[in-house]
């Protein structure tokens, strides 16, 4: 049997070129790579080069009975239609979620058949309790690896303070600016390269101008490499995300392993108003991320000035983790196991 990975061209099909090399199975994998319109930079030679089983999506793909197709997000009609296509003639297809894909579809009036169609999904323990009519079987555990060398690479820390991940409205950047300003003398960095609309744009400059913050933040509105982004969130004290749903998980790890202080939402509202444990909280713990704190917790500004004054020690890693090669090896023998082939 085999696995193909279809995943679009961005640097999140290096971290699974990665992850997949270090597997005594990588022979089981492909990797097939679609293009993803808002990414201002391809990455399909880089990932070429680290693992060469890797190639463009196109026509004439024959995937075996005993084959599984593996979906690393899905956000295009084009992408939708292809994975459709692929189930109606009985293949077995996992959806690997990203967190973006998962609250993008699921409230969409029509897609329930089609998500619940998949054979698995790969999530987060807990990420489909806010959509109770997906009733496909969960997988849990962790497909991709995460650079462990970074955190034996330390830069000189400077007075920045990293906001969420994106331009998406659900980083809730005013709410991340109000809590920034508490910060006296720190810059302000807000990446903002993709899934930003204009007005929203003119929300985030119109609170900060509010907050007195205009010459103290960056607004990034080009997706940085791979490595220019991973050193910004080395030389960070903070990284503040608000989200109230599972996200941000991959700029979360790199910055955790940088020795970046990270604070986030643990607990977040499902949309009847009731109160849960975000999922990508526990995605994160999984990964032996042990000190993230809660973002909330910066809304006392004693809090915030404690935090200033007595910095903690380095940020800890459990030595077993979810993305360790035999707990990533486990979970594609679950994957195997979910849609009955060997």
């Amino acid at each position: 049997m085999k696995f193909w990975h279809i995943i679009p061209d961005s640097n999140h099909v290096v971290s699974l070129a990665k992850s997949l090399m270090d597997l005594d199975t990588q022979n089981d994998h492909e990797i097939l790579i679609y293009g993803l319109r808002g990414h201002q930079k391809s990455y399909v030679e880089e990932t070429k080069a680290l693992f060469p089983k890797t190639r463009d999506l196109g026509g004439n793909l024959t995937f075996g009975a005993n084959d599984v197709v593996v979906a690393h997000g899905i956000f295009t009609d084009t992408i939708i239609s292809f994975l459709n296509d692929v189930i109606q003639k009985g293949i077995k297809v996992a959806w690997c979620v990203w967190g973006g894909d998962l609250h993008m579809l699921a409230p969409v009036r029509g897609v329930t058949d089609f998500l619940n169609a998949f054979s698995c999904v790969i999530c987060a323990p807990g990420e489909l309790q806010l959509y109770p009519e997906l009733t496909l079987p969960e997988v849990h555990g962790c497909p991709y690896a995460f650079d462990k060398d970074l955190g034996d690479r330390p830069l000189e820390k400077e007075k920045l303070i990293i906001l969420g991940n994106s331009g998406d409205p659900s980083n809730r950047h005013e709410y991340l600016l109000e809590l920034a300003a508490k910060f006296d003398g720190y810059r302000i960095h807000i990446p903002f390269a993709y899934n930003v609309t204009p007005e929203y744009r003119t929300a985030v400059l119109s609170k900060s101008k509010e907050l007195n913050l205009g010459d103290r933040i960056t607004l990034q509105e080009k997706i940085l490499p791979l490595e220019e982004y991973s050193n910004l969130l080395g030389k960070a004290e903070f990284l503040l995300a608000a989200h109230n749903r599972q996200q941000a998980v991959g700029s979360i790890s790199i910055a955790y392993q940088r020795n970046c202080r990270v604070y986030m939402t643990k607990e977040i509202r499902t949309k009847s108003g009731l109160t849960m444990v975000n999922p990508g909280y526990l995605q994160l713990l999984s990964y032996g991320y042990v000190d993230i704190q809660d973002v909330f917790d910066l809304e006392s500004d004693a809090n915030v000035q404690s935090i200033i004054t007595h910095p903690p020690p380095s940020n800890r890693l459990s030595e077993v983790s979810a993305t360790s090669v035999e707990n990533r090896l486990a979970t594609y023998e679950r994957v195997k196991r979910v849609c009955g082939v060997k």
